[in-house]
């Protein structure tokens, strides 16, 4: 962007100059009128900055190079949008030139009979302009600051073949102060670039990173938790202990346990004498919430299970054995109404809460029902490590605002425990609580722990 500030008496003498200094594609920055005591120390009355992109600029100057001061006049006085076009076309026309010669007249103006284009039409061959005079030129060269800027239309001779060697050895010579020495300063830095790049390449990278790398990405363990490790152990380690595989994986076993995030439910934490839990049981359809819920109610002796809109109901054995005592309910006013009446007995309550319908707002507005009607609620996402990790995530990211912590059910079936690792990303607020590793009831629960599921990946 090439930007410049105009000053004159008036607004139009402004434009006018704008639109012959900078072309008809000239935007307006910022305008300032000089009144006042702030204009008595000002020559003109009007300030206008203005910018113009490099561009258009270098187009524009493509055709003040080919017009003397009378055509300048001639042609700026037409409509900005006929000069906007003129300028174009002329910009297409001088790229599909092809010049014998490269770019040795850049900063020399043609078809001109300005003062100083007679000068030096004075020296004249018979093979056209005196080239010696016109290369040899350098001062010129050296003060226009749009020669090193921009490139300027090739102007198309006829030149001896005899001397188009000398003419190539001078453009180089002309070009050496500008162009070329840019062109050697990005070789310099491609150099550089290329340098360390072969450098890395050579580099032999440590044996125990690297079978932690493949190890990790064969148990699908996420790519961003690998690089992270992978930087920590480079940081901390030397390069011979690096070469060591076993101390590179008790390394990376320690920074999986303390990733994942277990934790203790709420109600067995609660003193029952004083008040009771309420625990809600949310997942989606096959998750083995309803028989993680009887498994819970067998570990808390006074409490009660309340199941909403079951399709199918629990067995009378397991009920009658364990002294279970389960209400079935239908719509969520009674669920309400029940879970009152346990916490006037002080019963600690499991509530088997489906989303059968999908409506997520309902269940956030039913806890949040509960959460203001009664103290010591916690509620519990049930997730089935035979589901995919893109499932169990979705639903951790529909429950994520609502929900204290993560069951895992049927971990017995599991047949990628790196998916269940990356679930890492949520157990900050929501840890692992519980683990179910079958239909028996209430035997096949336990106590959510990262070796757990480290013992699982590594098969240890």
């Amino acid at each position: 962007m090439y930007v410049r500030k105009f000053e004159a008496d008036s607004l139009d003498e402004a434009l006018k100059e704008i639109k012959r200094e900078l072309g008809p594609d000239a935007i307006i920055l910022k305008t300032v009128s000089n009144k006042g005591l702030k204009g008595a120390f000002k020559k003109k009355k009007i300030e206008i900055t203005a910018a113009i992109s490099e561009k258009n600029y270098t187009d524009k100057i493509k055709v003040d190079d080919v017009l003397n001061n009378d055509q300048k006049d001639l042609f700026y006085a037409n409509a900005s949008s006929t000069i906007s076009n003129d300028i174009a076309l002329h910009a297409e026309n001088s790229s599909a030139k092809i010049s014998t010669y490269g770019n040795i007249g850049l900063n020399k103006k043609v078809n001109s009979t300005s003062e100083g284009a007679v000068n030096k039409q004075e020296k004249r061959t018979d093979d056209g302009i005196d080239l010696d005079s016109f290369l040899n030129d350098e001062i010129n060269i050296k003060n226009d600051e749009r020669f090193l800027r921009e490139e300027k239309p090739v102007v198309e001779m006829s030149i001896p073949k005899n001397d188009k060697l000398n003419l190539l050895e001078k453009q180089e010579n002309i070009s050496g102060n500008g162009n070329l020495q840019r062109k050697l300063d990005q070789l310099e830095v491609k150099f550089f670039e290329l340098t360390k790049n072969l450098e890395s390449f050579e580099k032999k990278e440590a044996s125990g990173i690297f079978q932690l790398r493949s190890t990790l990405k064969s148990l699908d363990v996420n790519d961003g938790f690998i690089q992270k490790v992978l930087k920590k152990a480079l940081f901390e380690f030397s390069q011979e202990e690096l070469d060591n595989p076993d101390l590179v994986y008790e390394f990376a076993l320690r920074e999986m346990v303390e990733v994942l995030n277990v934790g203790m439910p709420l109600f067995s934490k609660i003193n029952e004498e004083k008040d009771s839990a309420i625990t809600i049981l949310l997942s989606d359809i096959s998750c083995g919430q309803s028989s993680m819920a009887l498994k819970l109610a067998t570990l808390k002796p006074n409490c009660i299970v309340i199941r909403r809109s079951l399709n199918e109901s629990p067995s009378q054995f397991t009920q009658k054995v364990f002294n279970l005592q389960i209400v079935e309910v239908e719509t969520i006013p009674q669920v309400i109404s029940e879970i009152r009446k346990a916490k006037e007995r002080k019963k600690t309550v499991f509530i088997d809460f489906q989303n059968l319908n999908k409506e997520v707002n309902e269940i956030k507005q039913f806890i949040e029902d509960v959460s203001r009607s009664f103290e010591n609620t916690e509620v519990l996402t049930c997730l089935s490590a035979i589901h995919s990790e893109l499932y169990n995530k979705k639903i951790l990211n529909q429950y994520k605002s609502i929900s204290q912590g993560i069951i895992l059910s049927q971990l017995d079936l599991c047949l990628n425990f790196g998916a269940l690792f990356n679930l890492y990303e949520f157990t900050e607020s929501m840890p692992f609580v519980f683990f179910g590793t079958g239909r028996v009831i209430p035997d096949d629960i336990e106590g959510a722990t990262a070796e757990r599921i480290l013992a699982g990946i590594f098969q240890l």
